[in-house]
Protein backbone atom coordinates (compact mmCIF):
# COMPACT_ATOMS: atom_id res chain seq x y z
CA UNK A 1 0.00 0.00 0.00
CA UNK A 2 2.88 2.40 0.66
CA UNK A 3 3.61 2.70 -3.05
CA UNK A 4 0.26 4.26 -3.83
CA UNK A 5 0.19 8.00 -4.27
CA UNK A 6 -3.30 8.86 -3.21
CA UNK A 7 -5.16 8.79 0.05
CA UNK A 8 -7.99 6.34 0.37
CA UNK A 9 -10.70 5.96 2.93
CA UNK A 10 -11.46 2.30 3.47
CA UNK A 11 -14.67 1.25 5.12
CA UNK A 12 -15.04 -2.42 5.90
CA UNK A 13 -18.50 -3.69 6.77
CA UNK A 14 -19.74 -7.22 7.12
CA UNK A 15 -23.48 -7.60 6.96
CA UNK A 16 -25.92 -10.44 6.77
CA UNK A 17 -27.63 -9.77 3.48
CA UNK A 18 -28.63 -13.24 2.33
CA UNK A 19 -30.95 -12.34 -0.56
CA UNK A 20 -30.62 -14.90 -3.33
CA UNK A 21 -29.22 -17.64 -1.08
CA UNK A 22 -31.03 -20.97 -1.18
CA UNK A 23 -32.12 -22.96 1.86
CA UNK A 24 -34.17 -26.16 2.10
CA UNK A 25 -37.45 -26.76 3.84
CA UNK A 26 -37.17 -29.34 6.64
CA UNK A 27 -39.90 -31.46 5.03
CA UNK A 28 -38.56 -31.59 1.49
CA UNK A 29 -35.60 -30.94 -0.76
CA UNK A 30 -37.38 -28.03 -2.41
CA UNK A 31 -35.25 -24.90 -2.09
CA UNK A 32 -36.70 -21.51 -1.29
CA UNK A 33 -35.12 -18.08 -1.37
CA UNK A 34 -34.38 -16.49 2.00
CA UNK A 35 -34.69 -12.73 2.30
CA UNK A 36 -32.94 -11.75 5.54
CA UNK A 37 -32.67 -8.08 6.52
CA UNK A 38 -28.92 -7.41 6.29
CA UNK A 39 -27.19 -4.23 7.46
CA UNK A 40 -29.45 -1.85 5.53
CA UNK A 41 -32.49 -3.74 6.75
CA UNK A 42 -31.86 -2.47 10.28
CA UNK A 43 -31.40 1.17 9.26
CA UNK A 44 -34.43 3.46 9.79
CA UNK A 45 -36.55 3.85 6.65
CA UNK A 46 -37.04 7.58 7.33
CA UNK A 47 -33.36 8.30 6.66
CA UNK A 48 -32.43 8.96 10.29
CA UNK A 49 -29.15 7.45 11.42
CA UNK A 50 -28.13 4.79 13.92
CA UNK A 51 -24.89 4.24 15.84
CA UNK A 52 -23.57 0.70 15.31
CA UNK A 53 -21.99 -0.57 18.50
CA UNK A 54 -23.20 2.32 20.65
CA UNK A 55 -23.94 1.67 24.29
CA UNK A 56 -27.64 1.39 24.97
CA UNK A 57 -27.29 3.28 28.24
CA UNK A 58 -25.55 6.53 29.25
CA UNK A 59 -22.24 6.61 31.07
CA UNK A 60 -18.47 6.93 30.72
CA UNK A 61 -17.10 5.43 27.52
CA UNK A 62 -20.51 5.47 25.85
CA UNK A 63 -18.84 6.06 22.51
CA UNK A 64 -17.44 2.54 22.44
CA UNK A 65 -20.25 0.36 23.69
CA UNK A 66 -21.16 -3.26 24.22
CA UNK A 67 -22.27 -3.60 20.62
CA UNK A 68 -18.93 -3.01 18.95
CA UNK A 69 -15.16 -2.88 18.82
CA UNK A 70 -13.20 -0.07 20.41
CA UNK A 71 -11.88 2.59 18.11
CA UNK A 72 -8.15 2.37 17.53
CA UNK A 73 -6.01 4.50 19.80
CA UNK A 74 -3.55 5.32 17.01
CA UNK A 75 -3.62 8.92 15.83
CA UNK A 76 -7.23 10.13 15.88
CA UNK A 77 -9.91 7.75 17.13
CA UNK A 78 -13.30 8.61 15.66
CA UNK A 79 -15.53 7.40 18.49
CA UNK A 80 -18.87 8.28 16.89
CA UNK A 81 -19.99 6.38 13.79
CA UNK A 82 -23.44 6.80 12.28
CA UNK A 83 -25.07 4.91 9.43
CA UNK A 84 -28.15 5.95 7.50
CA UNK A 85 -30.06 4.78 4.45
CA UNK A 86 -30.55 7.59 1.91
CA UNK A 87 -32.70 6.13 -0.82
CA UNK A 88 -30.52 3.58 -2.61
CA UNK A 89 -27.39 4.95 -0.92
CA UNK A 90 -25.81 4.16 2.45
CA UNK A 91 -24.14 7.03 4.30
CA UNK A 92 -21.38 6.71 6.90
CA UNK A 93 -20.58 9.68 9.16
CA UNK A 94 -17.59 9.67 11.51
CA UNK A 95 -16.83 12.14 14.31
CA UNK A 96 -14.41 12.32 17.20
CA UNK A 97 -15.54 13.21 20.70
CA UNK A 98 -15.55 16.06 21.42
CA UNK A 99 -16.71 16.83 17.90
CA UNK A 100 -14.39 19.85 17.62
CA UNK A 101 -11.34 17.61 17.96
CA UNK A 102 -11.32 16.68 14.26
CA UNK A 103 -13.19 17.21 11.01
CA UNK A 104 -16.30 15.18 10.29
CA UNK A 105 -15.92 12.52 7.59
CA UNK A 106 -18.90 11.59 5.41
CA UNK A 107 -18.90 8.82 2.79
CA UNK A 108 -21.89 8.06 0.56
CA UNK A 109 -22.00 4.65 -1.10
CA UNK A 110 -24.00 3.62 -4.19
CA UNK A 111 -24.12 0.27 -6.05
CA UNK A 112 -21.58 -2.49 -5.41
CA UNK A 113 -19.47 -4.92 -7.44
CA UNK A 114 -18.01 -8.35 -6.53
CA UNK A 115 -14.77 -8.30 -4.57
CA UNK A 116 -11.57 -10.13 -5.43
CA UNK A 117 -9.13 -12.51 -3.77
CA UNK A 118 -10.11 -13.45 -0.23
CA UNK A 119 -13.03 -11.05 -0.60
CA UNK A 120 -14.61 -12.84 -3.57
CA UNK A 121 -17.79 -13.42 -1.55
CA UNK A 122 -17.98 -9.76 -0.57
CA UNK A 123 -19.64 -6.93 -2.47
CA UNK A 124 -17.34 -3.91 -2.80
CA UNK A 125 -18.80 -0.41 -2.86
CA UNK A 126 -16.52 2.23 -4.41
CA UNK A 127 -17.22 5.97 -4.36
CA UNK A 128 -15.49 9.31 -4.75
CA UNK A 129 -18.31 10.97 -2.81
CA UNK A 130 -16.32 11.58 0.37
CA UNK A 131 -15.99 14.81 2.34
CA UNK A 132 -13.76 15.78 5.27
CA UNK A 133 -14.94 18.80 7.21
CA UNK A 134 -17.42 19.48 4.42
CA UNK A 135 -14.75 19.67 1.71
CA UNK A 136 -14.28 17.02 -1.02
CA UNK A 137 -11.77 14.35 -0.10
CA UNK A 138 -9.36 15.35 -2.86
CA UNK A 139 -7.75 12.45 -4.70
CA UNK A 140 -9.25 9.83 -2.38
CA UNK A 141 -12.19 7.51 -2.59
CA UNK A 142 -14.22 5.35 -0.24
CA UNK A 143 -14.57 1.58 -0.33
CA UNK A 144 -17.24 -0.44 1.45
CA UNK A 145 -17.03 -4.22 1.81
CA UNK A 146 -20.44 -5.78 2.41
CA UNK A 147 -20.13 -9.54 2.92
CA UNK A 148 -22.28 -12.61 3.38
CA UNK A 149 -21.08 -14.69 6.33
CA UNK A 150 -21.69 -18.41 6.51
CA UNK A 151 -23.88 -17.94 9.59
CA UNK A 152 -27.51 -17.09 8.83
CA UNK A 153 -28.44 -14.12 11.02
CA UNK A 154 -31.96 -12.79 11.31
CA UNK A 155 -31.97 -10.45 14.31
CA UNK A 156 -28.83 -8.35 13.78
CA UNK A 157 -26.03 -7.34 11.45
CA UNK A 158 -22.54 -5.96 12.01
CA UNK A 159 -19.92 -3.83 10.31
CA UNK A 160 -16.27 -2.80 10.48
CA UNK A 161 -14.67 0.35 9.09
CA UNK A 162 -11.18 1.80 8.85
CA UNK A 163 -9.67 5.01 7.53
CA UNK A 164 -6.20 4.70 6.02
CA UNK A 165 -3.86 7.10 4.25
CA UNK A 166 -2.11 5.02 1.62
CA UNK A 167 0.20 7.87 0.68
CA UNK A 168 1.97 7.62 4.05
CA UNK A 169 0.87 4.04 4.78
CA UNK A 170 -0.76 5.08 8.04
CA UNK A 171 -4.12 4.39 9.64
CA UNK A 172 -6.28 7.10 11.15
CA UNK A 173 -8.88 4.99 12.91
CA UNK A 174 -10.73 1.69 12.74
CA UNK A 175 -13.75 0.30 14.57
CA UNK A 176 -16.92 -1.67 14.12
CA UNK A 177 -20.29 -2.44 15.60
CA UNK A 178 -23.52 -4.39 15.55
CA UNK A 179 -27.09 -3.24 15.04
CA UNK A 180 -30.35 -5.11 15.40
CA UNK A 181 -33.07 -6.12 17.86
CA UNK A 182 -31.46 -6.67 21.30
CA UNK A 183 -32.70 -9.25 23.77
CA UNK A 184 -34.23 -7.41 26.72
CA UNK A 185 -32.98 -9.72 29.48
CA UNK A 186 -31.03 -12.89 30.22
CA UNK A 187 -34.03 -14.88 31.54
CA UNK A 188 -34.18 -17.33 28.58
CA UNK A 189 -30.62 -18.40 29.45
CA UNK A 190 -31.83 -20.36 32.48
CA UNK A 191 -33.49 -22.93 30.21
CA UNK A 192 -30.52 -23.00 27.85
CA UNK A 193 -27.92 -23.65 30.56
CA UNK A 194 -25.08 -23.24 28.08
CA UNK A 195 -25.18 -22.18 24.45
CA UNK A 196 -22.65 -22.14 21.61
CA UNK A 197 -22.76 -19.39 18.98
CA UNK A 198 -20.90 -19.85 15.69
CA UNK A 199 -20.23 -17.13 13.14
CA UNK A 200 -17.72 -14.81 11.52
CA UNK A 201 -15.59 -11.88 12.59
CA UNK A 202 -14.06 -9.17 10.41
CA UNK A 203 -11.63 -6.49 11.46
CA UNK A 204 -8.19 -5.07 10.94
CA UNK A 205 -4.62 -5.32 12.18
CA UNK A 206 -2.03 -2.55 12.15
CA UNK A 207 1.60 -2.17 13.20
CA UNK A 208 1.80 0.01 16.33
CA UNK A 209 5.25 1.46 15.68
CA UNK A 210 4.47 2.88 12.25
CA UNK A 211 0.64 2.96 12.26
CA UNK A 212 0.98 1.36 8.84
CA UNK A 213 0.58 -1.94 7.02
CA UNK A 214 -3.14 -2.09 7.67
CA UNK A 215 -4.68 -5.40 6.62
CA UNK A 216 -8.24 -6.67 6.66
CA UNK A 217 -8.74 -9.59 9.04
CA UNK A 218 -11.40 -12.27 8.62
CA UNK A 219 -11.86 -15.39 10.75
CA UNK A 220 -14.25 -17.86 12.35
CA UNK A 221 -15.58 -17.10 15.81
CA UNK A 222 -17.15 -19.47 18.35
CA UNK A 223 -18.64 -18.03 21.53
CA UNK A 224 -19.76 -20.16 24.49
CA UNK A 225 -22.22 -18.73 27.00
CA UNK A 226 -22.56 -20.33 30.44
CA UNK A 227 -25.72 -18.76 31.79
CA UNK A 228 -25.46 -20.47 35.19
CA UNK A 229 -21.96 -19.09 35.75
CA UNK A 230 -22.89 -15.79 34.00
CA UNK A 231 -19.88 -15.83 31.70
CA UNK A 232 -18.95 -15.80 28.02
CA UNK A 233 -15.85 -17.28 26.32
CA UNK A 234 -14.81 -16.85 22.68
CA UNK A 235 -12.30 -18.34 20.24
CA UNK A 236 -11.20 -16.69 16.98
CA UNK A 237 -9.50 -19.12 14.58
CA UNK A 238 -8.73 -19.64 10.90
CA UNK A 239 -7.64 -16.03 10.54
CA UNK A 240 -6.64 -14.73 7.09
CA UNK A 241 -5.22 -11.31 6.30
CA UNK A 242 -6.03 -9.52 3.05
CA UNK A 243 -4.96 -6.44 1.17
CA UNK A 244 -7.80 -3.98 1.86
CA UNK A 245 -8.03 -2.85 -1.76
CA UNK A 246 -7.56 -5.97 -3.88
CA UNK A 247 -8.55 -8.63 -1.34
CA UNK A 248 -5.32 -10.48 -2.14
CA UNK A 249 -4.29 -12.96 0.55
CA UNK A 250 -1.23 -11.82 2.52
CA UNK A 251 -1.04 -14.78 4.88
CA UNK A 252 -2.46 -16.17 8.11
CA UNK A 253 -3.32 -13.92 11.02
CA UNK A 254 -3.27 -14.39 14.80
CA UNK A 255 -5.74 -16.51 16.74
CA UNK A 256 -7.35 -15.38 19.98
CA UNK A 257 -8.96 -16.87 23.07
CA UNK A 258 -11.13 -14.80 25.41
CA UNK A 259 -12.33 -16.17 28.74
CA UNK A 260 -14.70 -15.09 31.52
CA UNK A 261 -16.47 -12.05 30.07
CA UNK A 262 -19.37 -11.23 32.41
CA UNK A 263 -22.99 -11.52 31.28
CA UNK A 264 -24.85 -8.31 32.08
CA UNK A 265 -28.27 -6.71 31.70
CA UNK A 266 -28.38 -2.93 31.42
CA UNK A 267 -30.53 -0.01 30.40
CA UNK A 268 -32.50 2.02 29.62
CA UNK A 269 -33.33 0.96 27.01
CA UNK A 270 -33.05 -2.55 28.38
CA UNK A 271 -30.67 -5.02 26.72
CA UNK A 272 -28.70 -8.12 27.65
CA UNK A 273 -25.04 -8.54 26.77
CA UNK A 274 -21.53 -9.31 27.96
CA UNK A 275 -18.35 -7.41 28.74
CA UNK A 276 -14.81 -8.45 29.63
CA UNK A 277 -11.60 -6.45 29.94
CA UNK A 278 -8.16 -7.51 31.09
CA UNK A 279 -8.05 -4.44 33.33
CA UNK A 280 -10.60 -5.93 35.75
CA UNK A 281 -8.52 -8.93 36.87
CA UNK A 282 -11.11 -11.58 36.01
CA UNK A 283 -11.19 -11.56 32.20
CA UNK A 284 -8.37 -13.48 30.48
CA UNK A 285 -7.18 -13.38 26.88
CA UNK A 286 -4.43 -14.86 24.71
CA UNK A 287 -3.05 -14.06 21.24
CA UNK A 288 -1.40 -17.01 19.49
CA UNK A 289 -1.37 -18.70 22.89
CA UNK A 290 0.52 -15.91 24.67
CA UNK A 291 -1.28 -14.24 27.62
CA UNK A 292 -2.38 -10.64 27.08
CA UNK A 293 -1.71 -8.94 30.41
CA UNK A 294 -1.09 -5.39 31.62
CA UNK A 295 2.26 -6.57 32.97
CA UNK A 296 3.24 -7.52 29.43
CA UNK A 297 2.15 -4.17 28.03
CA UNK A 298 -0.98 -5.67 26.45
CA UNK A 299 -4.71 -5.10 26.72
CA UNK A 300 -7.77 -7.00 25.48
CA UNK A 301 -11.52 -6.81 25.69
CA UNK A 302 -14.63 -8.52 24.34
CA UNK A 303 -18.08 -6.95 24.35
CA UNK A 304 -21.42 -7.77 22.80
CA UNK A 305 -25.18 -7.94 22.93
CA UNK A 306 -27.63 -10.83 22.62
CA UNK A 307 -30.13 -10.40 19.81
CA UNK A 308 -33.57 -11.99 19.46
CA UNK A 309 -36.00 -12.66 22.30
CA UNK A 310 -34.68 -16.19 22.85
CA UNK A 311 -31.01 -15.07 22.91
CA UNK A 312 -30.80 -16.41 19.35
CA UNK A 313 -27.72 -14.48 18.22
CA UNK A 314 -24.82 -12.42 19.51
CA UNK A 315 -23.01 -9.49 17.97
CA UNK A 316 -20.36 -7.10 19.13
CA UNK A 317 -16.66 -6.39 19.00
CA UNK A 318 -13.25 -7.19 20.40
CA UNK A 319 -10.00 -5.26 20.75
CA UNK A 320 -6.38 -6.25 21.40
CA UNK A 321 -3.26 -4.09 21.70
CA UNK A 322 0.28 -5.35 22.30
CA UNK A 323 3.63 -3.55 22.13
CA UNK A 324 3.75 -4.39 18.41
CA UNK A 325 0.17 -4.73 17.12
CA UNK A 326 -3.26 -3.17 17.46
CA UNK A 327 -6.12 -5.42 16.36
CA UNK A 328 -9.88 -4.95 16.45
CA UNK A 329 -12.90 -6.64 14.98
CA UNK A 330 -16.63 -7.04 15.05
CA UNK A 331 -18.69 -10.22 14.79
CA UNK A 332 -22.05 -11.89 14.40
CA UNK A 333 -22.91 -15.46 15.43
CA UNK A 334 -25.95 -17.67 15.95
CA UNK A 335 -26.65 -20.68 18.16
Amino acid sequence: MSGMSKRILVLVTLSVTMGGCQFFDNDSSTPFVAALPGLRGFLPADGSDIQPGARLYPGPGAEEGLGGARTTALNAAYHEARLAAAGADTVLTLNRRPAAAASEIVATFGPSAPGGGNLADISVFDTADVTVGGAPFGAGRALLYDGTPSTVLEHMSFGYWAIVDTGSDTILTAAGGAIGTPATDLAPGAALGTATYRGRTVGGIVDVATAGNFRVLSADIVLTADFAASRMDADITGTRLSDPLSGADVGPGPVFHFEDASLVSFGPPTAAGFQGTTDDGTFNATMDGAPLTPAGGAFADLAGIFYGGALNEVGGGWYVVTPTDEVSGTFGAAR
